[in-house]
């Protein structure tokens, strides 16, 4: 079925299923229990026929609920092999429902976009760009893999803007260094987790245009691909967990609470020899203005170890480019940084189209700094290599 009854929709747009979501403050257990409670008792508001997919899938639904509750709690308490029995427990119920949904939005949502990484620091070499090395301290991210100190991984963005955002908005562009980066991910797929609910119902909004059939599989970038109700109970089977991976941090400060989960769900994913990584919408406040603008990360953890140097597997899948500096696009015209290449590169790859600053400020991208560097990066002399002295 591809549509979904105005009952329905005036459900889905509930502030309950709203993602990412911020804990006003309190503990983050009781959070979890509180959105789970609520989410709970809303999805039975749905009609038929996405009511009865969804009771016959309650208890498991249930199972991940207090897996993941549990998952944290002993997480925090540094029972990190429990928490971890207990997170795998919890996904083996709904397995199905979120590698269906994974390869759905790998393949509909924002495919085949560009990657991105910034360096907030004067990083002049490019292999200063890539992970950071073995032997070296290695910070504490939300995709980092829990209880294996020490394992760096690659987090790319598929915009400079969000590469920015991510960095915490560093106001001295000179300081700031982008590299473009391109992977080879055949054989592999990424485990793809559309944390935005936004994702999943603005291609239910019909215009209602006088003889024109709406169908939410036709959206740019949408989810939808064969059976609209099927594939949204899909999504709402895996809410759970969607929602607790991407909670926004309520203070600065290492190992914050929030990513107890995120950490145990990337240890998961590097244990499945088919992932190569996770792709996941930001927790940041960076609201879109269209389809096109879905601001997405993506996590590389490296698959090999060493005492020194960089991981081999992850020097072999990628390629990117020299670091350039994103002040040097102050000042710069956009015809003089479009080549047809580039030109011809940006329209196939469907890009950001705009960009709402933090202040409220709608601006076209391409007339950004951010947008001027991805087509800089786009121009054939800034070639992509392989990592040296791996």
């Amino acid at each position: 079925m591809h549509c979904l009854a105005e009952e329905d929709l005036v459900t889905l747009r509930d502030d309950v299923f709203d993602i990412p979501k911020a804990r006003p403050g309190g503990s983050l257990h009781d959070f979890l229990e509180a959105i789970f409670a609520d989410y709970c008792e809303k999805i039975r508001a749905f009609k038929e026929p996405l009511a009865c997919i969804l009771e016959s899938r309650i208890d498991r639904i249930k199972t991940l609920c207090d897996a993941l509750v549990d998952a944290y709690r002993l997480g925090t308490a540094q029972d990190l092999s429990k928490a971890y029995s207990r997170m795998e427990a919890g996904l083996s119920g709904i397995h199905d429902e979120l590698l269906a949904m994974s390869h759905r939005n790998s393949a509909r949502v924002a495919p085949g976009q560009s990657w991105y990484r910034l360096a907030a620091w004067r990083a002049t070499r490019h292999e200063q760009m890539f992970h950071m090395p073995f032997g070296r301290v290695q910070k504490s991210y939300r995709f980092s893999v829990a209880g294996v100190p020490g394992v760096p991984a690659i987090y790319l963005a598929n915009s400079v803007y969000l590469c920015w955002l991510e960095c915490g908005q560093p106001k001295d562009y000179d300081k700031c260094l982008v590299s473009r980066f391109e992977i080879d991910s055949s054989g592999f797929a990424f485990l793809d987790l559309p944390c935005s609910h936004r994702a999943y119902v603005d291609p239910l909004d019909d215009p209602k245009i006088p003889g024109f059939e709406w169908d939410p599989r036709r959206v740019t970038n949408s989810p939808y691909l064969v059976d609209v109700q099927k594939e949204l109970a899909e999504y709402l089977t895996v809410w759970p967990l969607l929602a607790t991976v991407s909670i926004r941090k309520l203070a600065e400060g290492p190992n914050p609470p929030e990513y107890v989960v995120p950490q145990l769900l990337m240890r998961w994913v590097a244990h499945q020899e088919k992932f190569l990584g996770v792709r996941y919408f930001t927790s940041k406040d960076d609201p879109s203005t269209n389809s096109n603008d879905w601001s997405i990360n993506l996590a590389l953890p490296a698959r090999t170890t060493r005492d020194a140097g960089y991981c081999e597997f992850l020097a072999k899948r990628t390629r990117f480019t020299p670091p350039q500096r994103l002040s040097a696009m102050n000042g710069k015209t956009l015809e003089s940084l479009v080549t047809k290449e580039s030109g011809d590169r940006r329209q196939a790859e469907a890009g950001r189209y705009m960009l709402r600053w933090p202040d409220g400020r709608v601006e076209p991208y391409f007339q950004t700094v951010f947008g001027k560097m991805e087509y800089w990066l786009d121009r054939p002399e800034i070639q992509l290599a392989r990592v040296q002295n791996v």
